[in-house]
């Protein structure tokens, strides 16, 4: 324990950092995540932006005493490019509101960029209650394939567990606010220009909900479309990427 707050002492000593939080309707999570953050990282900022919640999302927010913005444009993307804008880091670290960070995450999504040359980080996603199939798929995915293709410049992301540097990310535009989805690899795409895109062991573990709604096979499809369509076109494909939140 001493050992991982001296680490964030003397980081936060030479370089600010911020925690950006999504959230829409995520009363059932949001403490648990913005709880084990404070541990990680108890110098570093941290921002809930709400999309509105009419739930008890912000009330919980603001009794554990962090800064919240809202924003009217109920899309993740958005949300994530408020965060950016309200920011106050030169890093700043994104984690879905019902992602929980595994121990180390701070230290580990951070970490690269004691690289002046790094500007991006993509961490992992794993189930916090998946079925094996689902474990093992998405760690495959994240664990394996995402550090081979990062060594090639190819983003292969998840928006749960990232880092950017601010000032190259506002330079590139921050994050397209007209899409529903693919916005971390759009957001790759633009900052790789600025410096390297690195792959990190830093790990969330994150709610199955969007697969129990849609179903495996509809889920692994629609990612795979989505994400090749991205890397040719640079927009997401045009389907609608419904929300799986209760509004």
């Amino acid at each position: 324990m001493e050992k991982k707050n001296s680490y964030n002492t003397r980081k936060n000593n030479s370089i600010k950092y911020s925690i950006v939080i999504p959230a829409l309707n995520e009363e059932k999570t949001i403490g648990f995540c913005i709880q084990e953050i404070k541990k990680q990282a108890p110098c570093a900022e941290i921002i809930v932006v709400d999309g509105m919640s009419t739930d008890k999302t912000v009330e919980i927010v603001k009794e554990l005493g962090v800064k919240i913005v809202v924003e009217k444009k109920q899309t993740i993307s958005a949300g994530r490019n408020r965060g950016l804008q309200e920011a106050n880091g030169d890093i700043i670290c994104y984690v879905d509101a019902d992602a929980i960070p595994s121990a180390h995450w701070f230290e580990q999504i951070t970490r690269p960029f004691s690289k002046d040359a790094v500007v991006g980080v993509g961490g992992i996603a794993l189930p916090e209650d998946g079925t094996w199939i689902e474990t093992f798929g998405m760690g495959a995915v994240l664990e394996v394939l995402s550090p081979i293709l990062f060594h090639l410049g190819i983003p292969l992301v998840t928006g749960q567990n990232m880092a950017f540097r601010r000032k190259e990310a506002l330079d590139v535009g921050g994050f397209p606010t007209d899409i529903s989805s693919g916005e971390d690899t759009c957001m790759f795409l633009r900052i790789k220009q600025k410096g390297r895109i690195v792959h990190s062991r830093s790990c969330v573990k994150v709610s199955m909900r969007r697969i129990r709604k849609w179903g495996l096979l509809k889920y692994i499809i629609f990612n795979t479309k989505n994400f090749l369509h991205l890397l040719k076109y640079k927009t997401p494909i045009p389907d609608d990427y419904e929300p799986v939140r209760k509004e």
